[in-house]
């Protein structure tokens, strides 16, 4: 039985009051993401000043809802209702980019290697006359069992 999921703790919002001089800070800012729950889909990210950004998985921009604890990011500061901040259009670093596509590249690359494998081993042992009959044949028997 799988143990049942961590309690997401309360989202801590800055509030204005609570806010370092300026704020909020505009631009992209970077940060790190310091937690993700994927079931509450909620997180924190900490920025270069050590300041706690709370985030909705909906902020990704990728589409994804999904991102590591530990992932360096680019985001912005976005005003929410009653006064608190949030991070927003929440983007991995160029070099996390760089790194998730040459993963799928080797990805497709490799399903690829193994569609010309296959289509190969078909052009070096093409199909019978033979071959086709007896396919077509023990379809034939397949379909009659079937209790339509």
């Amino acid at each position: 039985m799988l143990p049942a999921p961590a309690t997401p703790e309360p989202r801590q919002a800055i509030q204005v009051s609570d806010a370092p001089t300026p704020f909020p800070p505009t631009g992209p800012q970077h940060g790190t993401v310091d937690t993700f729950d994927s079931h509450a889909c909620l997180g924190t990210i900490v920025d270069s000043a050590e300041r706690r950004w709370p985030f909705q998985g909906t902020s990704l921009v990728d589409g994804s809802r999904e991102v590591d604890p530990g992932t360096p990011v680019t985001f912005v500061v976005a005003r929410r209702h009653g006064g608190t901040f949030e991070a927003d259009l929440i983007a991995p670093l160029r070099a996390e980019a760089v790194r998730a596509g040459v993963e799928r590249v080797l990805e497709c690359e490799t399903r690829r290697s193994i569609d010309d494998a296959i289509v190969a081993g078909y052009q070096k042992h093409p199909q019978t006359e033979a071959d086709a009959h007896a396919a077509t044949a023990s379809l034939r028997a397949a379909i009659e069992e079937e209790p339509w």
